[in-house]
């Protein structure tokens, strides 16, 4: 009786022990890799919708000291775009 016990106890600290290895090593890696993975694809359509844009005849043009950057034909496009981002950015905060 006492025999199968200790297996059972063995059996779960085993168990244990593996997910405790699995959580401490294997998860974090595979984390951090999915999430670069889907960075990745997600700068690479950025970078294709911004190649069509480029393609269609637009500008870039930039506000904030660089920090936004709007394409549009002509730059009185571009601010009304930039505009209407900060007015949308200010209602949604609200």
């Amino acid at each position: 009786m006492f025999y199968n016990f200790s297996i059972y106890v063995s059996f779960f600290f085993n168990i244990l022990f593996v997910i405790l290895i699995i959580r401490t090593f294997a998860l974090p890696y595979l984390k951090k890799w999915w999430n670069d993975y889907t960075d990745k694809k997600a700068n690479e359509a950025y970078s294709k919708k911004e190649q069509e844009l480029l393609d269609q005849g637009n500008q870039e043009f930039h506000f904030e000291k660089g920090r936004v950057r709007v394409f549009a034909k002509s730059l009185e496009q571009a601010k009304a775009q930039y505009n209407d981002m900060k007015h949308k950015l200010k209602k949604a905060s609200r």
